[in-house]
Order: C-alpha cells, then sequence, then structure tokens
C-alpha cells in the first residue's frame, strides 16, 4: 500500500505502521454508470491473489429505492416504471430466467442474498482481515456514499475516481434504462434517463463524484488518482501500469488480455446476485462481462456515433454536468512523455 514516509497512509490518521505493513492493498474505483469501470474490474479480478468487489453500496441505494415499495410510491414516473415491471414480472420467460438466476445464486458462495446488503453491512464487510489477499478491489457509484461516508471500511482504502465524458455516458446510460432498467419496453430514442429510470438519480451522476473527490482530497489522501476513460482505453499498458505503481501493485502485462468465460465473473466477483449475474444477462452489460482485453475508443473524447438522437432532456442532462466532469478532468492522470 502507498504510504507517507511515517508508514501511514496520506489522511489516514487512525491507522498505524503496523496495521498496514502487511496489509493487502485496498482500493476504491469511485465511478459513475457507463465509464467502462466493469472492463477494468474484470481485469482486476485476474490480478494475483485479488479479491473484486461489484458495486456492494449500489445494491444497498437499490434496496433502498428499486426494491422497496415505499419509494417515491406517489411519484408519476415511478408508478409507471412500477407498472412496467409489473406487466414484465407476468412473463414466463422472466419468471424462468429470474429462477435460473437463483439456482445458480445459490451455488456461488461469493455471492450474498441482495437483502443483505445495507451500508453498515457493506462498511463490516470490507473492514474484514484478508490475510491471503493481496489486493482488494471495489468498484462503486459515488451517489451511493455520498453524505453516508460513515459507512466507509474501518481500514484504510485508497480511493481512486474513473470519469467519462458526460456526452458519451448519457448517450451509453439512456441505452441502458431502455434495454435494462425497462427490459425494452421503451424504445432507446423516446427514453429519458431521468423519468424513466427514477431509481438512479442521473441528474446526480457528476456532481455526487465530484463530492466524494473532494470529500477524499480534503479528509483521506490529498493527491487521489482520477483516471479519464478515453485516456485509458487509448493507452492501457501505459495507463494500467501507472495506476498499479501509484498503487504499488506489481504489474504484468499478462493483465492486459483475460478470459471471456462468463463463469470466471460468476465465481470471482463478490456482491449480490442482482449486481453479478442479474445484469449480465442484459446486453449493455453483457459486453464488458465477457470481455477478453481493453478496446479503444471507436470517436474522440466526447463524440458519439453520427445516427444519435439527441432530445432536450438528454442535452440538458449533458450540459449540466460538464462543468463537474470538467474539474475533474483538470486533475486527472496524465502521463508524462
Amino acid at each position: 500500500m502507498a504510504s507517507s514516509k511515517d508508514g501511514k497512509v496520506p489522511g489516514l490518521e487512525s491507522a498505524t505502521a503496523g496495521d498496514v505493513i502487511d496489509a493487502p492493498v485496498r482500493v476504491f474505483l469511485w465511478m459513475v454508470p457507463r465509464t467502462c469501470s466493469t472492463v477494468i474490474t474484470k481485469c482486476m479480478s485476474f490480478v494475483d491473489d485479488c479479491v473484486v468487489w461489484m458495486e456492494p453500496y449500489c445494491m444497498c441505494h437499490l434496496n433502498e429505492t428499486e426494491f422497496n415499495p415505499e419509494f417515491k410510491k406517489d411519484d408519476p414516473d415511478m408508478m409507471k416504471y412500477n407498472e412496467r415491471r409489473a406487466t414484465l414480472m407476468q412473463s414466463g420467460e422472466i419468471q424462468q430466467l429470474l429462477a435460473q438466476i437463483q439456482q445458480k445464486a445459490a451455488l456461488l458462495p461469493n455471492l450474498n442474498d441482495q437483502t443483505n446488503f445495507t451500508h453498515s453491512w457493506v462498511q463490516e464487510q470490507l473492514s474484514q482481515d484478508e490475510p491471503s489477499k493481496k489486493v482488494i478491489f471495489v468498484k462503486d457509484e459515488t451517489f451511493a456514499i455520498v453524505s453516508r461516508e460513515e459507512f466507509l471500511p474501518k481500514v484504510p482504502f485508497r480511493h481512486t475516481f474513473l470519469i467519462r465524458h458526460p456526452r458519451e455516458v448519457f448517450v451509453s446510460f439512456r441505452k441502458m434504462v431502455a434495454e435494462t432498467g425497462n427490459f425494452g419496453l421503451i424504445k432507446e430514442e423516446d427514453c429519458d434517463p431521468v423519468r424513466d429510470g427514477p431509481t438512479l438519480p442521473a441528474k446526480e451522476f457528476y456532481k455526487t463524484q465530484l463530492d466524494m473527490l473532494n470529500y477524499v482530497t480534503k479528509n483521506i489522501e490529498p493527491n487521489p488518482i482520477v483516471i479519464d476513460a478515453h485516456d485509458f482505453l487509448s493507452n492501457p499498458k501505459a495507463m494500467l501500469s501507472k495506476y498499479f505503481e501509484m498503487l504499488e501493485i506489481p504489474f504484468k502485462d499478462s493483465f492486459l488480455s483475460w478470459e471471456g468465460d462468463m463463469s470466471h465473473v460468476e465465481t470471482k466477483f463478490r456482491g449480490s446476485p442482482m449486481g453479478v449475474v442479474a445484469v449480465a444477462e442484459k446486453d449493455t452489460l453483457k459486453k464488458a462481462f465477457t470481455s477478453t482485453s481493453f478496446k479503444p475508443p471507436k470517436y474522440p473524447r466526447g463524440v458519439v456515433a453520427d445516427d444519435v438522437k439527441f432530445t432536450p432532456e438528454l442535452e440538458k442532462l449533458i450540459e449540466d454536468a460538464m462543468p463537474y466532469y470538467e474539474e475533474m478532468f483538470s486533475k486527472r492522470l496524465v502521463l508524462e512523455d
């Protein structure tokens, strides 16, 4: 674990040198949806003696929203969302799929029941000793922890951030809301991510990411690592090796490619059946879960396909997010020439 000269991780005054000498490197990757974070997480799952967690705090958020019948129960958008879900759940195909997921999850000791996921439970899990592991890697959403930082783990963690241009994020997120959140019952071009994805705070994605960055900078470590997804995918070997160097994780060229078999994800990722098995069934996420390497960007930063339909709602999301992104972008990791 990276440390100061006195053996302490910057900002973690409660951790003595003796506490961290033999401890695994513990790392958060804080992100917003559609930043290519799942591909990075899959890569990390092939690092020697590494444990990866798939969005445990986000699963807490879903328990408070998606799976909470009282959440926004009088909100018209939430009512329509629940109606679409109820209609879908009557499908024999969906019932069969859910049964298959439950059967598979019951055989996977790395997965925990969705009902376990509360902020205090996650804090406890992430604070446990892992004497046989060298790296603990946690990918998670900032909106699920901001203003609840007291539930961060009680052991030293490095906090790193993955950002991506809002135009790329929200175009991809709209597709995910239409296809995954609403099971294809809404056409992508007609989808409003805020209206049709009422359990995920799209308007707050970038604000909470910057809020978390500022919190970490003030309270935990003064110079957290910020990586832009376009930079990373444009030069994965250099970026990943630098990231590992800064975290004091040994790097190997073999980490740049990996097995595409979904069974690896299902047996190695810690999380809930919803966060690991179920989401992998959807096309918007299956590509990342079955990936075998990092793929270079198709377009320059902030550019998307010419045939993407931009609605006023989508443009507003992008516009409002840009100032937060630009501030984080100014602090990103830039490789030396």
